[in-house]
């Protein structure tokens, strides 16, 4: 039976930076006699404006999950080159300074004090039953197109023949300039357009 409890810390939202930033010491959400282990997500933007009590004092192991290159997001705005290196050093001494070890879920952010990469998101095994149970049914036929592929002369025919889902954040600093970007390589080298179709707001 999962015993957990869900507690929310005070937090306002900066306009400017497009973000929520706590307010006060947000280790006191945590009673004393239950600080065991920490798990931070964002590490270093949960501490950017940290008052209070620092996290491996009060708890005795804390572990950050680090997920956004906020690196990127900065040096697209205004004197984004100041800012980018501002941000750096600024995650760097809050994640040496909070964390006894940073995890990263991709080498895409900034290396890190006490930093390794290891994707730590679980998938639950029902959502991968269905996909494995088609690949196994469908294995026969893989491997008879396969074999009729390589009798084609190369460069003929797609290599995709359903075309490709990305699931994503509608935000232009999620890698929607780098994919107009590439669609406009792409049509220089081939002629023509990739039909796309994007949902959301973001």
């Amino acid at each position: 039976e999962p015993n957990f409890k869900i507690k929310f810390y005070p937090a306002i939202y900066a306009k400017e930076k497009g973000s929520l930033l706590p307010v006060g010491d947000i280790t006191r959400c945590v009673p004393d006699g239950e600080a065991d282990i920490a798990i931070l997500e964002e590490p270093e933007h949960l501490n950017w404006f940290h008052p209070g009590r620092r996290w491996n004092n009060k708890f005795q192991y804390v572990v950050g999950i680090v997920h956004t290159n906020y690196l990127d997001y900065v040096s697209r705005e205004e004197g984004g080159n100041i800012k980018k290196n501002m941000v750096r050093s600024i995650n760097s001494l809050v994640c040496r300074a909070y964390c006894d070890k940073v995890i990263k879920l991709s080498g895409a952010v900034q290396h890190l004090p006490k930093s390794e990469i290891c994707n730590v998101h679980g998938v639950s095994p029902k959502f991968l039953e269905a996909p494995a149970k088609k690949a196994l049914a469908s294995q026969a036929a893989s491997l008879s197109q396969a074999a009729a592929a390589k009798k084609q002369p190369k460069g003929s025919g797609s290599g995709f023949s359903k075309g490709v889902y990305f699931m994503g954040k509608a935000l232009w600093a999620k890698g929607y300039s780098e994919l107009l970007d590439l669609l406009a390589v792409h049509k220089k080298s081939r002629g023509k357009n990739i039909l796309l179709d994007v949902f959301g707001s973001g």
